[in-house]
Order: C-alpha cells, then structure tokens, then sequence
C-alpha cells in the first residue's frame, strides 16, 4: 500500500484540501467545507512536482485566472465504465465552458443516462480537477451542487460562463 499524503492549500477564497498518493489524487476538498481533519502523518513536505504544479494551479483558479486541469494524475481504474467515461468527457469541458447533463451523458455514450450522469456529479471525490460545477441542466439552470448552488454560481462567475 502506497503512503498516503494530504496538503492543505490557501486560497483566496480559504483553504482546500487535497490527499494524495505518490502517483495519484485520492480526494479534494473546494475552499469552505473541509472536514476536520487531526492526522498530523501525511503533511506533505514537497517534492513531487505534479502535486507542486497542481496546488499552484488550484491558487491561481481561485484567484480568477484560466487554469486547466486534467486526469493524469486520477486513477480512472477505480471507477466504473460509466463513471470513467463521464469524468473523462467532463475533463474535456474547458475553463468558462458549460454542459448540460444530457449532453454530457450523450457526449459519454450513454445518451438515456443524464440523471445517473447528474448523481455522478453528486459523488464526484475530486471536484474542480473534475469539473463537476460546470455541469447544469438543460434548461440552463444551474442544477445543484454539493457544496451549494450559491457556490457552484460563484465559482461560474468566476470562469465568466454565466
């Protein structure tokens, strides 16, 4: 079993969380909602440039500039076929864009599935690397968000997509 490491990352909208392996991102948690957390193991002392480049990435987003993520460092393995394939058509929805679930579901190729697609969102472990609040419905409403409608239009206003 591969160490596990966590690092907390100030933002300019609060700090986010992110845990970790050598290889791969295990979770992250957007600024606000960051379960207590007492495991003093872990801090990550630097050293890996992949989670170097990604915690300076998460400090610009938050800081309104273009950033792009992808899923080099998402171990797609874990998940599903349908999950897979949802999370790796999201990753291709770039910074200020939008997707309805229906569209997204379809884009996947599982054109009946757009709920499902709505409750993979809901379960997404790695929100922003995985843009999941880029998603909405098809009538152009924002849908819902785990971390909140407001903050899900808050971090849209930031991309200037709505």
């Amino acid at each position: 079993m591969k160490p596990v490491y966590y690092s907390i990352i100030k933002t300019a909208w609060g700090k986010c969380r992110i845990i970790f392996n050598k290889d791969h991102i295990i979770s992250f948690h957007l600024p606000s909602r960051i379960p207590e957390f007492k495991k003093r193991d872990g801090l990550y002392q630097g050293g890996l440039q992949w989670v170097d480049k990604l915690i300076t990435k998460v400090q610009h987003y938050f800081n309104g500039e273009k950033v792009e993520f992808d899923l080099k460092h998402v171990n797609l393995s874990l998940y599903s076929c349908f999950l897979k394939s949802v999370y790796q058509t999201l990753s291709h929805v770039k910074f200020g864009q939008l997707i309805s679930y229906q569209e997204l579901s379809l884009k996947a190729g599982f054109p009946t599935a757009s709920r499902a697609a709505g409750n993979a969102m809901a379960g997404n472990p790695i929100p922003l690397i995985i843009p999941c609040h880029r998603v909405i419905r098809s009538d152009g409403n924002t849908g819902n968000f785990g971390y909140g409608r407001q903050y899900k239009i808050k971090m849209l206003q930031l991309e200037k997509s709505i």
